[in-house]
C-alpha cells in the first residue's frame, strides 16, 4: 500500500496564489486611483436629507394629517387581512375530517 501525505505543496502553492491575487488587485486599485474615502463624508446627507427633514418642513397641521395617513397606510389592513384569513383556514380545518385517522 502506497501511504498518502497531506500535500502541503499544493495547499502552499494555493495559498501564495490567493495572497498574490488579493495585493494585485489591492495594488491595481490604488494604482488606478480609486478613492476609498470621500473628502466630505456628510455630502450625500446635504444633498438627500431623509424623512425626519421632509416632515420637519412641512407646516405643523400638515405634518399630523402626513403621520396619521403613514399610521394607517398599510398596516392596519394588511393585519385585519391575515387574521380573517387565519380565522377561516382554523375554521376549515375543525369542520374538514382528518384524512389520516381511520373512519370509526
Amino acid at each position: 500500500m502506497s501511504e498518502q501525505r497531506f500535500p502541503w505543496r499544493t495547499l502552499l502553492f494555493v495559498s501564495v496564489a490567493v495572497n498574490l491575487l488579493v495585493i494585485g488587485g489591492i495594488a491595481g486599485a490604488l494604482a488606478s486611483g480609486v478613492r476609498v474615502q470621500r473628502d466630505n463624508p456628510e455630502a450625500i446627507v446635504a444633498r438627500m436629507p431623509g424623512p425626519r427633514a421632509f416632515m420637519a418642513a412641512l407646516p405643523a397641521e400638515t405634518r399630523v394629517k402626513v403621520r396619521a395617513e403613514l399610521v394607517d397606510s398599510g398596516s392596519r389592513p394588511a393585519k385585519r387581512a391575515s387574521l380573517h384569513g387565519k380565522r377561516v383556514a382554523r375554521r376549515s380545518q375543525r369542520l374538514r375530517p382528518n384524512p389520516l385517522t381511520p373512519n370509526a
